[in-house]
C-alpha cells in the first residue's frame, strides 16, 4: 500500500499544502502526476464537500493488479482565488465570484515548473522527464493551458469536466497557436454537469469541440470520454480517474 506525505511550501509568499502519494516501493523511480485541488484527492477531512477522488485507493489497486504506479503531487488551491489561479485570462463579470476573475494562471503554472517540480524531483524517486498534469473544472482548463505552455515539461494532461467556458475564446485560440502533436491529452465531461442548462450543455459540448480541434490539429494520443450520467462532483471524477490512469500508464 502506498502512503501520503504532506508538507507546506510558499507561493507568492503564502503557505500552500502539498499532498504527495508515494508507491510502496521507493527503490524504483516513477513518473509524476501533478494535480490541482489537492485537498480533494485523498483527505475527506480537508475536502470542500466531504467527498474525495480516492486517488490513493485507485493507485493501490492498479499497482496490485498491473504492477505499475505513479507518484501523485496534489496542490491545494488558493482558498479565495481559485479561478484567478486556474486561468491565465481574466473574465470580467465572473458569475461565480466577483473578485476572483482569473489572470493568475501563468504565474501559477510557472511556479509549478520552476519551484515545485525541482523540489519534488529532489525529494522523491521521480522520473523527471515523465511528468503529467491533471485537474477538474477550472483545474482542467489550467492543465490544458500548462501542457501547451510548457510542452517540454508535461508529456500528458488530464482534463476532467473542464470549465473551458470561463475563457473559451482564449483557450481555443491558445491551443490552435501552440499545439504540439506529441502531447497526450485526456478529455472528459458528463451530460449532467449542472442544473443550469447553459453550463450543462457547455461542459460536454466544449469538451467535444476541443477534442475535434485536437484531432484536426494532429494530436497523436487523444482520449475523449463523455459520461451520460456524469455530474460535476468528486464522485464522478473518482470513477473516471481509473479510466484516466489506465490511459496514462498505457494499461490495455
Amino acid at each position: 500500500m502506498g502512503k501520503i506525505e504532506r508538507f507546506t511550501v510558499e507561493i507568492r509568499g503564502e503557505p500552500r499544502i502539498i499532498r504527495v502519494y508515494l508507491p510502496n516501493d521507493l527503490n524504483k523511480r516513477y513518473p509524476v502526476l501533478y494535480m490541482h485541488d489537492g485537498h480533494n484527492l485523498f483527505d475527506i477531512e480537508a475536502s470542500y464537500g466531504k467527498a474525495v477522488w480516492d486517488v490513493h485507493t485507485t493507485l493501490d489497486a492498479i499497482e496490485t493488479q498491473y504492477q505499475k504506479n505513479i507518484i501523485v503531487v496534489g496542490i491545494d488551491c488558493h482558498p479565495q482565488k481559485r479561478c484567478t489561479e486556474y486561468s491565465p485570462w481574466e473574465r470580467k463579470n465572473n458569475p461565480l465570484v466577483k473578485d476572483d476573475l482569473g489572470g493568475g494562471g501563468e504565474e501559477y503554472v510557472n511556479w509549478i515548473v520552476t519551484t515545485l517540480k525541482p523540489l519534488i524531483d529532489e525529494r522523491y524517486p521521480t522520473l523527471p522527464d515523465e511528468t503529467s498534469l491533471a485537474g477538474s473544472s477550472m483545474g482542467g482548463l489550467i492543465s490544458l493551458y500548462a501542457g501547451y505552455r510548457y510542452p517540454k515539461i508535461f508529456k500528458a494532461v488530464g482534463c476532467f469536466s473542464s470549465a473551458f467556458w470561463f475563457s473559451s475564446k482564449e483557450i481555443f485560440a491558445f491551443v490552435k497557436k501552440n499545439h504540439v502533436p506529441k502531447i497526450r491529452v485526456y478529455l472528459d465531461a458528463g451530460k449532467k454537469e449542472s442544473n443550469k442548462l447553459f453550463y450543462r450543455i457547455r461542459y460536454a459540448n466544449d469538451t467535444i469541440r476541443m477534442g475535434k480541434l485536437l484531432r484536426k490539429l494532429g494530436t497523436t494520443d487523444l482520449k475523449v470520454e463523455i459520461d451520460k450520467n456524469g455530474i460535476h462532483h468528486e464522485s464522478a471524477w473518482r470513477k473516471r480517474f481509473t479510466l484516466f490512469i489506465r490511459w496514462l500508464l498505457k494499461i490495455a
